[in-house]
């Protein structure tokens, strides 16, 4: 795939995943042939990604200013020249930023202009464009102050000045999720664009926005409250034991069942034309529900739209969320008049409750009301399920209690939930369905995964190595029984290239790769190749932090910065997703790395965390999905054969904030675990054939999730099936004797050994669990490797 090609596609799933949430009286699109007046620092010098093991550094950054000049639009010269003058006597500034992982910041300072430069402006252009930008990243979280989550005074005087003097104010918000706009709420503004972090060609993805080019199609992927005290999950997050008092009710669950009005609700977009609507035929096949929906264009320009289906589950036992997203698709570009005809499926047991008192999940018994529409608050009734008796779906046992003391959870009870002009109607009105009990079929995960009790031993004197493995001629376990401990630790750990000093260039620890995250051992005893990882999920990160631009070497400079998680998962677009995976395999061959550490797709639970950038929704559905389809074209080819490359779905589980990560206590009721936590790593995992999954640095209910038996031999190998490595996140704290008989097989970057080495001599490490860690380690080698060898 030549680079070009990745540069259209960075600028269009940019594009796709930018959303349009205000567009009074058409202002947009704009006219090439109108003269613009640009402000804002964010409109000269963008964030392309947050900073962190996400970011890509020393790439060539397409600005709004220069992608507007390049599309025809003349700037207006007053605030071009204030602006271009700022930028240029602060260069050197926002370069050491941009590579220093100590400097980096969430926004830079706004440029100074004053209002009589803003008025005289004013006097050479209709349009004024304000872009601001807000940061974040890896070990440091938002906060709920001017700057960060709301706005600055200086960029609420700015917005204000603006929004006074111009006829049309167009404002674009280049961000890393929402923020609070109570202080520009009385503003003229005409237009406001959530242009998310776009990467390296994110000015020309704004411009195709603005210009009309592209029409608009991108959709919020998580809620945007009106103000930060609307979000239910404020309470703990900058404490050591954090709780999750909302339990089920996450994102537009809570806002939709508590009839907390958002500014922006979940699934909202704008669009430069209309769209209508309508439910036709469904048709049952077992538990799967499929149900037809029929998008017609109304408007006069071409565009896309998101068809969203959400169920309303019945009150029993169990309280239930006013509506849960259960399924989605985009449209094709459709002309205007023009329809396209939209098979929406689900799985009635994907939407079943969680019983914690009796380890279940279950249908309870009641109406189903299936809804569809484009946005969480923009939907009609379709039709109704009904359940006439409890139907379990699948038995197991309680693996993560928490200490409910720990836990206060809110109630529903005594409160009225959403509600929409005619919805009662529609209800009465929709044909209904009975769902036959015996059409779901139990299932029962109640199992660990088995841990070894005897330990492998030689069969003969002859070496066996990984090739041997290869050619049919021995098992991995031939080969693993003839480790010592020193080898068998060694494997177990990833190989640093500096052992005096583990957190020197934290993401940087390979020997292989230049700027590689870490690699694991190698053997020419055994014909153990090297087996290098790259961080993620931004692209394939080959820079080092805090070295000069000129350090990088070529190969690192072919890397390309692709849009952030959450703007990928805004375009809720499964192509591109599946594009973008493809797009970074080819990263992968040309930097000769075999394991990408992503992609991330941690819950957007609290709209302060660091990482969310990085991270794809508040909802479980849509983070899944586009966590599986990324992984899907890393690693499997259009016949869906192995392509030798993997992704290390991360960061399992309940990362959700960054506030004293490597040791913080999630606490979580065993139904949010299971409902809204782990159904996203489930989907991406179970979906894509995933081989490898990266622990979070929390505990979850207590326990580190690296060393939890119950989170890794429980629920993912036992329950899900899964049998291809479990890593840790670079240098954790858990106690590194504890991670093989957990099911976490790999420590990075490789700080451990002599623990484990002590470990297996003295029966503190169990040596018959450390060896089936080694075997699903060599076995991922073998499905990377030796198939790219072999292709």
């Amino acid at each position: 795939m030549k680079r070009t090609e990745k540069m259209e596609f960075v600028r269009h799933a940019a594009s796709e995943g930018m959303v349009l949430l205000k567009n009074d009286n058409n202002t947009l699109p704009l006219s090439s042939k109108n003269t613009v007046a640009l402000f804002g620092i964010a409109s000269y010098q963008c964030f392309k990604l947050g900073w962190g093991s996400g970011d890509m550094l020393a790439q060539r950054i397409i600005q709004i200013d220069e992608a507007l000049e390049a599309a025809g639009y003349k700037l207006e010269k007053t605030s071009n020249e204030i602006a271009r003058a700022w930028v240029s006597s602060h260069k050197e500034e926002y370069q050491r930023v941009n590579r220093n992982w100590a400097e980096w910041v969430f926004r830079f300072n706004e440029i100074e202009i004053t209002e009589e430069q803003v008025n005289n402006a004013s006097k050479g252009a209709e349009y004024a464009i304000i872009t601001i930008g807000r940061c974040s990243g890896e070990a440091d979280d938002l906060k709920n102050e001017e700057g960060f989550f709301k706005l600055h005074s200086d960029e609420s005087a700015l917005i204000r000045n603006v929004s006074k003097s111009f006829k049309h104010t167009i404002l674009i918000l280049n961000t890393c999720g929402p923020l609070d706009l109570t202080s520009i709420e009385d503003c003229n503004i005409d237009s406001i664009l959530y242009a998310s972090m776009g990467g390296e060609r994110f000015g020309y993805s704004v411009v195709d926005l603005i210009s009309g080019e592209t029409n608009p199609s991108g959709k919020l992927s998580t809620t945007w409250a009106r103000v930060y005290e609307d979000y239910p999950t404020t309470e703990g997050i900058t404490t050591m034991l954090v709780p999750y008092n909302e339990g089920i009710y996450v994102g537009y669950r809570y806002f939709d069942t508590f009839n907390v009005e958002p500014r922006y609700p979940f699934g909202f977009g704008l669009s430069y034309t209309t769209f209508d609507m309508k439910a036709g035929d469904f048709f049952v096949d077992g538990s799967i529900i499929n149900f037809v929906v029929n998008v017609t264009n109304t408007g006069n320009v071409a565009g896309k739209e998101v068809v969203q289906c959400y169920i309303s589950c019945p009150d029993g036992k169990m309280e239930k969320a006013y509506q849960d997203l259960c399924a989605y698709a985009k449209t094709k570009l459709l002309q205007p008049q023009q329809s396209e005809e939209i098979v929406i499926s689900f799985d009635m047991t994907e939407i079943a409750s969680y019983d914690e008192e009796n380890a279940r999940f279950v249908l309870e018994a009641g109406n189903y009301i299936v809804r569809y529409g484009n946005s969480s608050r923009n939907t009609h009734v379709a039709f109704v399920i009904k359940v006439e008796g409890e139907i379990v779906c699948v038995k197991t046992v309680n693996r993560l209690v928490p200490n409910n003391d720990a836990l206060k959870l809110i109630s529903k009870k005594g409160i009225a939930p959403y509600t929409y002009a005619g919805e009662a109607q529609e209800i009465a009105d929709a044909e209904a369905f009975v769902l036959d009990p015996n059409a779901i079929e139990l299932v029962v995960c109640d199992k660990y995964e088995d841990t070894p009790d005897e330990l492998l031993i030689p069969k003969d004197d002859k070496l066996y190595t990984l090739e041997d493995v290869w050619n049919g001629d021995a098992t991995v376990e031939d080969v693993v029984a003839q480790f010592s401990n020193e080898e068998l630790a060694m494997l177990l750990n990833g190989v640093i290239y500096d052992s005096s000093n583990a957190n020197a260039n934290v993401g940087s620890m390979a020997i292989k790769v230049r700027g590689a995250a870490g690699e694991l051992w190698t053997s020419e005893k055994y014909k153990i190749p090297t087996n290098a990882v790259a961080d993620g999920p931004g692209g394939i990160r080959l820079s080092i932090f805090g070295t000069p631009e000129e350090s990088d070497t070529d190969v690192c400079k072919e890397m390309v910065a692709y849009p952030s998680g959450t703007c990928l998962a805004n375009t809720w677009s499964f192509d591109i997703a599946l594009k973008f995976g493809m797009c970074v395999y080819d990263d992968m061959c040309i930097s000769d790395i075999e394991g990408w550490l992503a992609p991330g797709i941690n819950i957007h639970r609290n709209p302060l965390n660091g990482r969310n950038f990085e991270y794809m929704s508040e909802d479980p559905l849509l983070a899944g999905k586009t966590g599986a389809y990324i992984t899907l074209g890393v690693q499997y080819d259009e016949e869906t054969e192995p392509l030798g490359r993997y992704t290390t779905i991360k960061h399992f589980a309940c990362n959700n904030i960054e506030y004293e990560r490597g040791v913080s206590d999630s606490v979580v009721s065993e139904r949010a675990l299971r409902e809204i936590y782990l159904k996203a790593f489930k989907i991406a995992i179970m979906e894509s054939g995933a081989l490898a999954v990266m622990t979070a640095y929390n505990k979850i209910n207590g326990e580190f999730s690296s060393t939890s038996f119950d989170l890794l031999n429980g629920i993912l190998r036992g329950e899900w099936g899964f049998d291809g490595i479990v890593m840790t996140d670079w240098n954790p704290c858990s106690d590194a004797k504890k991670h093989s008989y957990a099911g976490n097989d790999l420590i990075m970057p490789g700080c451990h050994k002599t623990d484990i080495i002590q470990g297996l001599e003295d029966g503190t490490v169990n040596k018959a669990s450390a060896q089936k860690c080694a075997c699903r380690i060599l076995n991922l080698i073998l499905k990377s490797n030796y198939v790219l060898k072999n292709r």
